[in-house]
């Protein structure tokens, strides 16, 4: 009976020992993938931190441009509008001065045309301010896909 029972609890004691080996090995596994997880989460963090870096300064040069382009816009609309004054101004000028010489002509002259390179420079200013506006536009497209 006493060789039953030491049997019985070597038996036991061996499968204690087996099991206790299984989650030594089973330890061993979950402290490595415990390890890798972390060092997977550090490096997911680390390339966070640069996305938003790289998000930060994306938004600071769409600000730029934007604010680039509207100065622009607005300056070439003050120049347009100088430029249409001027030959307004000028036209009304040459129109009274042909009224007058018209009256009294001592010499036939040439009448006053405005400068055909005029009406050029002025279409080319309107074509940068939408180019401008377009421009802007298309910054603020992808600065809206962006933060999406």
């Amino acid at each position: 009976e006493n060789e039953m029972t030491t049997a019985k609890q070597t038996d036991y004691k061996a499968s204690l020992e087996a099991k206790a080996g299984k989650l030594a090995n089973t330890i061993t596994t979950l402290e490595q993938d415990v390890a890798a997880a972390k060092a997977q989460i550090a490096q997911l963090q680390l390339e966070l931190q640069r996305a938003g870096e790289d998000r930060k300064i994306e938004n600071l040069d769409f600000q730029k441009t934007v604010a680039d382009q509207t100065s622009t816009v607005e300056v070439l609309k003050m120049a347009l509008e100088r430029l249409a004054a001027y030959y307004n101004k000028e036209s009304l000028i040459q129109g009274a001065a042909v009224a007058n010489r018209r009256q009294t002509p001592p010499v036939p002259q040439m009448e006053y045309k405005k400068s055909a390179g005029a009406a050029g420079v002025m279409e080319m200013i309107e074509k940068l301010i939408q180019e401008a506006k377009g421009m802007i536009k298309d910054s603020m497209k992808s600065e809206s896909e962006a933060q999406a």
